[in-house]
């Protein structure tokens, strides 16, 4: 008997099936590899406003004074990132760090969003994010040792921390929330990002 030519319907569903199957894989395996390629440009950024404080101290001696008598939210020495340094010029010293759009330095998930704004629709602090917040959720924080005795105090998701840096500086993750206390919520707050390290904190006995 002569065989049909072709594919069976059968044939068909199994060959779509196994394609779907291998396109859902890709779409998890993708989405998982892009939230941790942004939580590493997170890392990177708050890292390097870290180390461009570090470098203003080493260079000059001594911390421009509109970093340590700052009165920031939750106390002085310490702000978000574009309130400060985008106007930072005292007593010689000069930083520009005005960032996207003027809305100053934030993480990189509103980053994306200014990026993909309409022309004719800028970005304003309250623009949302997809992840969750708004721009202004996303501003990147810092925090100076203004007695330069080695230890920066900081107040963090509403919890005084002390770490052995110069300067430290921490933003929210993905959703845009910093959460409420830094160590025991430690799991609400893991996709949190901060530039120093556990190891480095000095604990009060």
């Amino acid at each position: 008997m002569k065989r049909s030519q072709g594919f069976t319907l059968i044939e068909m569903l199994v060959v779509l099936g196994i394609i779907g199957i291998v396109m859902s894989a890709l779409l998890v395996g993708y989405g998982h590899m892009t939230k941790t390629a942004q939580k590493a440009r997170a890392q990177e950024l708050v890292s390097n406003v870290a180390t461009a404080l570090n470098v203003i101290l080493t260079k000059n001696g001594v911390w421009p004074s509109v970093l340590v008598t700052y009165q920031g939210k939750d106390g002085p020495n310490m702000g978000c990132v574009p309130q400060v340094l985008s106007t930072l010029s005292d007593g010689g010293f000069s930083v520009n760090a005005s960032g996207l759009d003027k809305l100053g330095i934030v993480s990189p998930w509103a980053q994306d969003v200014i990026k993909h704004r309409a022309a004719g629709q800028p970005a304003q602090l309250s623009t949302r994010v997809p992840t969750g917040g708004t721009i202004q959720d996303h501003m990147i924080y810092f925090a100076v040792d203004k007695n330069l005795d080695g230890v920066t105090e900081a107040s963090v998701c509403g919890e005084k921390v002390k770490v052995r840096a110069n300067a430290i500086a921490w933003c929210a993750g993905a959703d845009g929330k910093l959460g409420h206390s830094y160590r025991k919520h430690e799991k609400a707050n893991a996709d949190n990002v901060y530039s120093w390290r556990r190891n480095q904190e000095v604990t009060d006995r």
